[in-house]
């Protein structure tokens, strides 16, 4: 391409960027997410100069293609003059959280699933060009990239600022055109340094707040979401009156399963454990609420599956009641309610896997069965939206499953919905402003960070929402998923590697999923 030719598609994408990212060509470039975590913010600019900085130095220090910097998201912080991937982080760092050590745990997964097929990527991609040098002069940043006849060209293209912490960017690597999705998160920390020594008090960093020509732009602390008392998988989850409730956890024998029960307050950002046990250890398990009260049915004691059910008020949270029991035991059972009733559907039995809808109604104390689906699953995602059963994914005995299936209540029949991209079990699924989130899961080969988004309404798979993919910061299969004062939190998990207690939070106005808490307004508890 000729310095004229690209001169002028340079001014192109500079001056119809929002078209641009909405163009098919570009919603089909690979997309590199970032999470960049510090007390301090670099001007936008600077900042995308330093994370093309780091990709390089990536490139060049693992001899690593960028097919494999495609895959995940990557947890950064700025230390000096330089990003570092927080997968190398000390646990002595100011910074270092529980969601730090997930990650981390993450991160070393993936790089053991990818030590196999790397020499050979390797070999496809030769990585021969140098890194950009970037230089902090007095503050001033710049970037001197070194270009020669034998080096692919690197260069950040354009950029623009998608929300308060968010910004998305069209930048070439290794004469490669790539997305850049960068989220910048800003734990607090009782001792951060600031630039050049000097503190939150002193003249220097007040100064930043007014002077347009400083390269750091000061934003209001976050700190990390509450982590769960006990990690968890594979347990019910459940919210009401803006609080989150999460009891049972599975595990590899009886003594990993739990009766416990936590609850999480958003507007303290606190989890605390309930004095108010199960009667029964309960893994592999789901929970809903009616009027009032957490069901939960069904499970396994981790040595065979429960056929019993129970119920916690939470209006007098003192004790669990026993409720009817199934018919037969099931675990990894999917659950919703509507006003009125109870549903559980599919789920295991030692080795057979079940299509079973059965209907529980509270005011009487009675199970009734309803139609049976098509296919028979567990594991499986599941919502509850006007008068309609939505069940996506879940697993056989022999595979994953992507298929959906959708049970009108009025007619009491079973139809097949749109498939999914990706098969999924084990997966979260949430209704959230109309839409269905279906949240991680496994694809019975690891864990997944993705997500798909399904409108009822239309009937339709949507690609993306407002242009913006939004995927997990950490795999997860086995997770709870629920909506709470507006936002999705999606709750512990496995990764692939360890039980997690971390959560990550989504809420429309961010359009992605966020690792840190921001103070919720405490006049919104009343609205």
């Amino acid at each position: 391409m000729d310095d004229d030719l690209r001169t002028k598609a340079n001014e192109c994408i500079q001056n119809n960027f929002t078209a641009v990212l909405e163009t098919r060509e570009c919603l089909s470039l690979p997309t590199i997410k970032l999470e960049l975590i510090d007390s301090k913010v670099l001007k936008p600019k600077m900042m995308c100069d330093l994370v093309i900085n780091w990709i390089v130095q990536q490139l060049c220090k693992d001899n690593s293609n960028l097919q494999g910097l495609y895959e995940c998201i990557h947890l950064l912080y700025l230390n000096g003059e330089t990003f570092h991937d927080c997968a190398n982080m000390d646990d002595k760092n100011i910074h270092f959280c529980e969601f730090i050590k997930d990650y981390q745990s993450y991160k070393l997964t993936k790089r053991t699933l990818s030590t196999t097929s790397s020499s050979s990527s390797s070999q496809n991609e030769n990585f021969s060009f140098e890194t950009p040098n970037l230089q902090i002069n007095n503050n001033n940043f710049s970037s001197n990239t070194i270009i020669n006849s034998h080096t692919p060209e690197t260069k950040l293209l354009h950029m623009t600022q998608a929300n308060d912490h968010s910004y998305i960017a069209i930048a070439i690597i290794k004469g490669k055109m790539l997305i850049l999705s960068i989220h910048m998160s800003l734990p607090s920390s009782p001792s951060t340094p600031e630039i050049n020594g000097s503190t939150p008090t002193d003249k220097t960093f007040d100064d930043n707040h007014s002077n347009p020509n400083s390269p750091i732009l000061t934003f209001d602390k976050d700190v990390t979401f509450g982590s769960l008392l006990t990690a968890r998988c594979c347990f019910g989850t459940a919210s009401i009156d803006d609080m989150i409730y999460v009891v049972g956890k599975c595990g590899y024998n009886r003594s990993d399963c739990l009766e416990t029960i936590e609850q999480f307050d958003p507007f303290e950002n606190k989890w605390k454990l309930l004095p108010c046990p199960m009667t029964k250890r309960r893994g592999r398990v789901s929970a809903t609420i009616v009027d009032g009260k957490i069901y939960v049915c069904g499970g396994s004691d981790g040595q065979k599956e429960l056929n019993t059910a129970e119920c916690f008020d939470l209006k007098s949270m003192n004790k669990w009641s026993m409720i009817k029991e199934l018919s037969t035991p099931v675990a990894h059972s999917a659950m919703c309610s509507d006003d009125n009733y109870v549903y559980l559907i599919g789920g295991m039995e030692g080795d057979k896997c079940k299509s079973d809808c059965y209907r529980y109604d509270p005011k009487d104390n009675s199970w009734s069965t309803l139609a049976s689906m098509n296919t028979e699953r567990s594991e499986t995602g599941i919502v509850y939206f006007n008068d309609k059963i939505y069940v996506f994914g879940g697993s056989t005995l022999s595979r994953c499953l992507s298929s959906c299936e959708i049970l009108t209540l009025s007619t009491n029949e079973w139809n097949f919905g749109p498939t999914m991209k990706e098969n999924r079990r084990g997966c979260g699924a949430a209704l959230y402003h109309n839409k269905i989130f279906i949240i991680g899961g496994s694809n019975g080969i690891t864990s997944l960070t993705s997500i798909e988004i399904f409108d009822p309404l239309t009937n339709e798979w949507l690609i993306h929402i407002n242009g913006f993919h939004n995927e997990l910061n950490i795999p997860r299969v086995g997770l709870g998923v629920t909506v709470c004062c507006d936002r999705i939190y999606v709750i512990g998990g496995f990764d692939g590697r360890t039980f997690l207690k971390s959560i990550e939070v989504y809420d429309e106005n961010f359009q992605q999923w966020r690792l840190t808490y921001n103070n919720i307004n405490q006049s919104d508890k009343n609205s």
